[in-house]
């Protein structure tokens, strides 16, 4: 049997790289990351992944500046909800955050909605900030890497 194929993952949305840097585009890449890590190992709760993510599959490869977001990150990632049984269990719950002010609250939708977020900041008065949902991460394939050639041959 062949091992299974190893992934990194890929947040969402993406941002650009200084909007990626600040304290509110490490919270949506967390959020995004914790999200698709609770689908992957099939639990509800982030507090389930464990300390140490030890539930997380041996084939999901985080980058250091991922785990370190999701270390820095780690309280409000405990009011993450991931549906296991999507007929039987509540929807998600997502995190939406202003990248205007950097505050963030949590959102649900109705099962068989689409889960959009207002596009102007309510979360801090006169903020002119949009607010960004923290959608599930993609995964991405690992580049398989050939092998190398013995140059004596």
């Amino acid at each position: 049997m062949a091992p299974p194929k190893r992934y990194h993952l890929v947040p969402k949305p993406v941002l650009d790289e200084q909007a990626a840097a600040t304290p509110a585009g490490r919270l949506l890449a967390a959020a995004s990351i914790a999200s698709r890590l609770l689908q992957l190992a099939r639990v509800h709760r982030w507090h389930e992944l464990g300390r140490d993510l030890s539930a997380v599959p041996a084939h999901v490869m985080l980058e250091p500046d991922q785990a370190a977001a999701l270390a820095e990150h780690d309280e409000v990632l405990h009011q993450l909800y991931q549906p296991v049984d999507k007929d039987n269990d509540p929807p998600a719950v997502f995190l939406q955050v202003c990248l205007g002010c950097g505050s963030w609250s949590l959102a649900s939708t109705p099962r068989g909605k689409s889960g959009g977020t207002t596009k102007k900041c309510n979360l801090t008065l006169q903020c002119p900030g949009p607010t960004t949902k923290a959608s599930v991460a993609s995964t991405r394939p690992q580049i398989a890497l050939g092998k190398d050639k013995d140059p004596d041959a």
